[in-house]
């Protein structure tokens, strides 16, 4: 039986994907390979400390979040389609499916990632005789 837990420690526990679903990677991956474990949630963290960058903003802290979960996937995929050895055309097919949707997923939480870091072109006002134009 587990101890009960705070209000605050449940919702940190259970109520955050960024918490239980690098958790549930790792378990998944490393069965019970404790030592396995540890390293895929070290490197999630890593790749996470990575992108962040010094004080970040909450989106781009949930941003990284996704991140490296999708970073992950996508080698968790690949690495399933290696674990298969001589595949035929269909069951190649069938692994490189869910590669190429998780590499889709974290390229494009890059670019939201790089767009929202990117910073807004100053503006300009421009004076010409008496027409005063604004441009942003």
């Amino acid at each position: 039986m587990r101890a009960p837990q705070s209000g605050a420690r449940m919702v940190d526990a259970y109520g955050s994907p960024a918490v239980w679903l690098p958790n549930s990677l790792a378990r998944k991956t490393a069965r019970d390979d404790q030592l396995i474990r540890e390293a895929v949630l070290a490197k999630i963290a890593k790749v996470q400390r990575d992108l962040e960058g010094p004080d970040p903003a909450p989106i781009v802290k949930l941003l990284v979040e996704r991140a490296a979960i999708c970073r992950f996937a996508v080698h968790s995929f690949e690495q399933s389609y290696e674990n298969a050895g001589g595949t035929n055309l269909n069951e190649a097919e069938y692994h490189q499916r869910p590669i190429d949707r998780a590499h889709r997923r974290f390229l494009s939480v890059l670019e939201t990632l790089a767009r929202v870091r990117k910073p807004a072109p100053p503006a300009l006002q421009v004076n010409i005789a008496k027409n005063q134009v604004n441009v942003t």
